[in-house]
């Protein structure tokens, strides 16, 4: 249909973050007629949706990722990645008349450690192993039941697996005997219990993704042999164990590598934000960086934004 008028006069708004949130208010404020350009620090697109995007269980993700970069690129919108965004730099370029507006739509970052430890573990953020970091060890505890949560248990269980199509694919060329790739495939599919646990502390799974695909991802954590511990409550980390009370009280240690949180956030861009209130910049808000939330919210609230001509 036909493309609702400009409210007012056209503008030209920075957007903060190439996330879904950042794409999809560029993609509709240029499609109402304003010119957004897009401002990222990293070096690629996506966010944190991009981020473990090359999972097999997470195909569709990489595929949007792909369709809002393509939209944005056909509309002529610059995205710059690999720009550090700080209040000075873009109050320098509102005020040369770069920009009429700003739309911080910077995201979260990982949060502290939630679970004190006396070293014997290491403990990184769930974000850090989807965006490539090395996890040593095989024996893992993941602490979260979000979608983090069970993405990062798909990779790490995942690692030296094989699929049914990779094994199909090795079996037709001759790369091994058919009884090497058998053991492997029947490895992959059994999995191994215990090498990844997840500690959800709540009652609930996946609560932020979407119900068809969460039945996708448990399928794929019972085939990789992931235990899955509900209401679980990590009491104490130590002498390379981590200790859980399970829900029914019971006391359990589990050897342990590495400890991966996925449940601890901070927000971004407030600091900027409130420096360029008080100068005086037209500058708002937009997705994690306003109200957390999951990718469906980010998108919904992008859309709405920009179709309000915001």
């Amino acid at each position: 249909g036909a493309v609702p008028a400009v409210r007012g006069k056209p503008r030209s708004i920075l957007v903060v973050g190439a996330g879904v949130a950042g794409l999809n208010y560029a993609a509709e404020a240029s499609r109402r007629g304003h010119r957004p350009v897009v401002w990222e620090r990293g070096k690629f697109v996506g966010g944190q949706a991009a981020l473990g995007a090359n999972l097999e269980e997470r195909s569709e993700t990489a595929r949007y990722v792909e369709y809002l970069a393509r939209l944005c690129e056909a509309r002529g919108i610059p995205v710059v990645l690999g720009k550090e965004a700080d209040a000075k730099s873009i109050l320098d370029a509102v005020r040369r008349g770069d920009f009429d507006s700003v739309v911080l739509a910077t995201g979260k970052d990982a949060g502290p450690a939630t679970v004190g430890t006396d070293g014997s573990v290491p403990v990184c953020h769930g974000w850090d192993v989807l965006g490539g970091s090395p996890v040593p060890g095989n024996r893992i505890v993941i602490k979260g039941g979000n979608g983090l949560a069970i993405w990062t248990a798909l990779k790490l269980a995942a690692r030296g697996r094989m699929t049914a199509e990779q094994y199909r694919f090795l079996n037709l060329y001759g790369v091994d005997s058919c009884e090497v790739l058998t053991d492997a495939l029947k490895g992959a599919l059994d999995g191994r219990p215990g090498s990844v646990v997840l500690v959800n502390p709540g009652k609930s799974w996946g609560s932020d993704i979407g119900r068809s695909s969460k039945w996708v991802y448990f399928g794929r954590l019972k085939a990789l042999g992931v235990e899955m511990l509900r209401e679980g409550e990590i009491t104490e980390v130590r002498n390379g164990s981590v200790t859980v009370k399970t829900a029914d009280g019971e006391h359990r240690s589990l050897g342990a590598d590495i400890l991966v949180e996925t449940e601890s956030f901070v927000q971004k861009g407030n600091g900027v934000y409130d420096g360029l209130k008080e100068a005086g910049i037209d500058v708002s808000l937009l997705g994690d960086a306003l109200r957390p939330g999951n990718m469906f919210s980010a998108v919904e609230a992008a859309y709405a934004k920009g179709a309000a001509g915001e």
